[in-house]
């Protein structure tokens, strides 16, 4: 009986996590991707391999072009040291000359994405306001909310960028990993180390992006509200109603007001995180200190060569790269705005 339960409390893990999965926001900001454009999202993976790969490919190369130079000098660039040191050279210089390419590429693959998502999340937004026979749901707050939320119009973020700035959020955790592999092959506990700090930094990084998803939901009715007020100020219609009856101040006291009744409590909930996001700092200084300590230790002591050196020393600050919490609070609302805000089920 014992290992009859043990196999169903498994199955039912397994599907929670199945379930959970399958439920993500960030999954869905993916799918939505396939279905916009399979050759962008392909496209968006070479991206993400290539955010991974080029930058700690160009580092590890100008290490070893830094632990070719004595050789090189002593033997003269005719030897065999001094091959190694040209062809390294010129491996890290196409390396770090099509890294640079990121940044354009990056901004071509948003732009492309963004007009096929938005395409699509506009043909879904239209199916599903148009699946009831009346026009009850369009009178309901909680649809319009949840409109309000899938058109980003209450928000600084679009939906339609979920899926490039997911994309490049993984090729920064990619960038991350990678960097502590090679730091791994210097000394394997310091790899380890920094990945745990990378890992235990994620999770007040974590809080803030739900703490910015759930105001936005919390607040959408009063987010419309001022915005509202916002298209009365400057829609030509009723702004000359607004004149002729003498509201401006109405409208100069109201959208601020509405505004700040909607964000008081994020701001709140900010001070919060704000602190363990100083103690999360505190251990990445930790880390980072003992790891420039090691290094230090081992050159000192002759432990290591020139090259290992020069290498561990540019891969350290390339470490794992965590996103500004900015760029994961983008990704992690965008996600959440572009997974349909749950309009499909509730038009059904």
């Amino acid at each position: 009986m014992s290992i009859v339960a043990a196999d169903t409390r498994a199955a039912s893990a397994y599907g929670r996590i199945v379930a959970a999965w399958r439920s993500s926001p960030r999954l869905r900001a993916l799918q939505i991707l396939w279905q916009a454009s399979r050759p962008l999202t392909l496209a968006a993976i070479v991206f993400v391999i290539a955010e991974g790969v080029l930058p700690n490919l160009a580092l590890i190369m100008v290490g070893r072009v830094t632990g070719f130079i004595p050789a090189a000098v002593t033997n003269g660039l005719s030897s065999r040291a001094g091959d190694r040191l040209l062809g390294a050279l010129a491996v890290a210089g196409v390396a770090f000359a099509v890294s640079l390419l990121r940044g354009p590429a990056e901004d071509a693959l948003t732009a492309a994405t963004r007009a096929r998502v938005s395409t699509v999340l506009q043909r879904r937004l239209i199916e599903a306001v148009s699946a009831p026979a009346g026009i009850g749901h369009l009178e309901d707050p909680t649809v319009l909310d949840q409109l309000s939320s899938a058109q980003g119009e209450a928000m600084s973020y679009q939906p339609a960028d979920a899926p490039m700035t997911l994309m490049s959020v993984l090729g920064d955790r990619l960038y991350g990993i990678l960097a502590c592999v090679v730091l791994a092959t210097f000394r394997w506990w310091l790899g380890l180390t920094v990945l745990v700090m990378w890992l235990s930094v994620r999770r007040p990084l974590r809080a803030l992006i739900r703490s910015r998803v759930t105001t936005f939901r919390q607040a959408a009715q009063p987010l419309r509200r001022s915005w509202y007020l916002l298209g009365l100020a400057w829609r030509p219609a009723a702004s000359k109603e607004l004149r002729v009856f003498g509201l401006g101040n109405w409208i100069v006291s109201g959208h601020p007001r509405a505004w700040l009744d909607a964000m008081t409590p994020s701001w709140n909930e900010l001070h919060r995180l704000n602190i363990r996001i100083l103690w999360a700092s505190l251990a990445v200084l930790a880390t980072y200190s003992l790891a420039a300590g090691t290094l230090g230790w081992a050159g000192y002591h002759h432990e290591i060569g020139i090259r290992t050196a020069a290498t561990m020393l540019l891969m350290l600050p390339a470490r794992a790269s965590t996103p500004s919490s900015a760029a994961r609070s983008r990704a992690g609302t965008s996600c959440q705005a572009a997974s349909g805000s749950g309009l499909r089920s509730r038009a059904a």
